[in-house]
């Protein structure tokens, strides 16, 4: 089979995808030079390209065009049916293969799971308050449409699955066309959604997996992009008695990093089954706990704004604006605690749900007993225990960075009481003085590829 392309620009890269395990497997060459009839293993102006896993690439420059030649092996039977793709495209990224950053977990419960893709775009021409005229960010904040969202779409099966053998799992049009895939994908109603979470990570795709997932249960996920594919991704729901104290919410305006389990009883919500788990979002959220975020968010735009914004500089590195997003980062985490369940043989003594190498970071994993006092405004005293995620406490440490010293924002020391409140040794160390010395503390936070969930369904703290 012959494939042509006609003159580009001095590089590029033809990418194949593999679409089925009909064998003997095809090989590709290509050549810049030769005809279509010589192309081929014997031609030496021909170069193959190598398969791995189910995707291969060549790079290089096609100012005269290039011819592509797929082959099939010896002994083919007739009436067989290959099913693969080509792509070609400027550049040195190749169309097909896996993407470059892995799907982030929002969370799960017994039944359900929120997933993000990866950045696709992000924000650029953001507004810039100037004085006089100084205007600090929205309660909803609100962005400019992205240019063009990519058909995105969620790939989950249980864990382990025949998937675990699968040659090709890096190619997503192979996983698409799996017989398992399809029969997995029709018990969920996935919903998606373009979101803005944070503005230094940008727009990205939010899927919500309302049911279906059964109680403790390990899972892959994969979330593909055209040709491209992100993961995998393991995740692990909670108990089947985890709802009986929590429940999901997500798609609050005015907390839009909000999307985890939250300690409000399924019963409040109409209770919950195998089946059904009520799911909680700003239009069914309780006015007690939203009024009071709103006001918290609106009372302290209102104090920020008495500092001269824009005319005096507190700081070369950072603005009023800047500060008010920090503090909502922050007042959104603390105002809506984070239900959580240790991993099945986690350590529950380092940060996070995970943790062998660092003895000495304290717990993050919180007990909360029955009727003890709600731990956010609004909330009601939990009628039944629950164990929280504490916040990351380089949260309260942004608001301290980024706000004018007149506010006099102070945080918890790590060596006296801090560890009731915040996950220490997540980001920096755990008593706080060697910055990055933590967990993760070698990543860049906000980049859109490192977050406070890992690849293994692990959440160390709560946080973006």
């Amino acid at each position: 089979m012959f494939f042509s392309l006609p003159p580009s620009g001095p590089e590029i890269t033809i990418s194949v995808a593999l679409c089925s395990n009909t064998q003997p497997l095809p090989r590709f060459f290509v050549s810049t030079i030769s005809g279509p009839n010589a192309i081929g293993p014997n031609d030496p102006n021909s170069q193959e390209i190598t398969l791995q896993d189910g995707v291969g690439w060549w790079t290089g420059e096609v100012q005269s065009g290039a011819s592509v030649v797929a082959m099939l092996g010896s002994g083919a039977a007739k009436g067989l049916q290959w099913n693969f793709e080509i792509g070609a495209q400027e550049g040195e990224s190749p169309a097909h293969g896996p993407a470059t950053s892995p799907p982030i977990l929002g969370d799960t419960t017994t039944t359900q799971a929120i997933v993000f893709s990866p950045t696709f775009e992000t924000l650029s021409n953001l507004p810039i308050p100037k004085w006089p005229n100084y205007t600090l960010p929205a309660l909803r904040p609100t962005f400019q449409p992205p240019a063009f969202v990519p058909p995105h779409s969620l790939l989950i099966l249980p864990t382990p699955s025949t998937l675990s053998t699968f040659p090709f799992f890096k190619s997503a049009c192979a996983l698409r066309e799996l017989p398992e895939i399809t029969s997995s994908q029709e018990k969920f109603n996935v919903s998606t959604v373009s979101i803005v979470r944070d503005p230094s990570l940008g727009w990205q795709t939010q899927f919500l997996v309302p049911s279906g997932l059964q109680p403790a249960t390990n899972y892959t996920v994969w979330i593909t992009q055209g040709p491209k594919i992100s993961g995998p991704l393991y995740v692990y729901t909670k108990s089947a008695s985890f709802s009986d104290a929590c429940v999901l919410v997500h798609s609050l305006s005015y907390c839009p990093m909000v999307s985890y389990p939250i300690p409000l009883p399924a019963s409040s919500f109409g209770g919950a089954s195998m089946t059904s788990t009520p799911i909680v979002d700003e239009s069914t959220l309780p006015a007690e706990i939203s009024s009071s975020i709103v006001g918290s968010l609106t009372n302290f735009s209102t104090l920020l704004s008495t500092f001269p914004c824009g005319r005096d500089v507190y700081s070369p590195l950072h603005t009023c604006a800047e500060c008010f997003d920090a503090y909502r980062v922050w007042a959104c985490f603390i105002s809506f605690p984070r239900c959580s369940e240790a991993l099945p043989g986690a350590a529950t003594s380092g940060s996070g749900t995970a943790s062998t190498n660092d003895p000495q970071a304290p717990f993050a994993l919180m007990p909360r007993i029955a009727q003890s006092a709600p731990r956010a405004a609004g909330f009601p005293a939990p009628k039944t225990a629950y164990t929280e995620l504490l916040p990351c406490i380089e949260s309260c440490q942004a608001v301290r960075r980024t706000c004018p010293p007149f506010l006099g924002w102070t945080c918890p020391v790590p060596d006296v009481n801090a560890a009731q409140s915040y996950a220490l040794g997540v980001w920096d160390s755990w008593n706080g003085l060697v910055p990055g010395g933590g967990l993760l503390g070698g990543s860049e936070m906000g980049n859109g590829t490192v977050t406070v969930t890992d690849q293994y369904g692990r959440i160390w703290c709560n946080g973006i």
